[in-house]
C-alpha cells in the first residue's frame, strides 16, 4: 500500500483478500456491492434548505469566536508558562541547585520559626 509505484502497488481488490485483512480467511469482508450499497443517499432541495439558515443576527456569531479566540489565547499562555517554568527548573538542576521542594514533614511537625501546638 506504500508502493508509489502504481503498477507493482496492491489493488482495493486485492487488500481485501489479503490473509492479514481477512485474518486468514476466517473474517470474510462483504463484497463490494454489498459494502457499498446504502453508503450514500440522494439529498433533495428540502434537505439543503433544511441545513443552510441565513444568519440575521451576526452579533452572536462575533462574540462566539472573540470567546473562542481568548479561550485559545489562554490556553497558550498556559503552555507557554508551563514550558518556562519547566526550562527553568531543568536550568537550575542542571547547575547542581536542588529544586525547591516542601517536605511531608515540614508540613506535619512544622518548621523552627513556626510554633507547633
Amino acid at each position: 500500500m506504500l508502493d508509489s509505484n502504481p503498477d507493482s502497488r496492491i489493488t482495493i481488490a486485492e487488500i481485501r483478500e489479503h490473509p492479514w485483512v481477512t485474518q486468514d480467511g476466517t473474517f470474510a469482508l462483504p463484497s463490494k456491492q454489498s459494502n457499498c450499497e446504502n453508503s450514500v443517499t440522494a439529498i433533495t432541495q428540502e434537505d439543503v434548505d433544511s441545513v443552510i439558515q441565513p444568519i440575521f443576527d451576526i452579533m452572536p456569531v462575533i462574540l462566539a469566536v472573540a470567546k473562542l479566540r481568548r479561550f485559545r489565547r489562554r490556553i497558550r499562555e498556559k503552555r507557554e508558562r508551563l514550558e518556562r517554568e519547566a526550562q527553568e527548573r531543568d536550568l537550575l538542576l542542571s547547575e547542581g541547585q536542588p529544586e525547591a521542594t516542601v517536605q511531608p514533614d515540614d508540613l506535619q511537625q512544622g518548621t523552627e520559626d513556626t510554633p507547633t501546638r
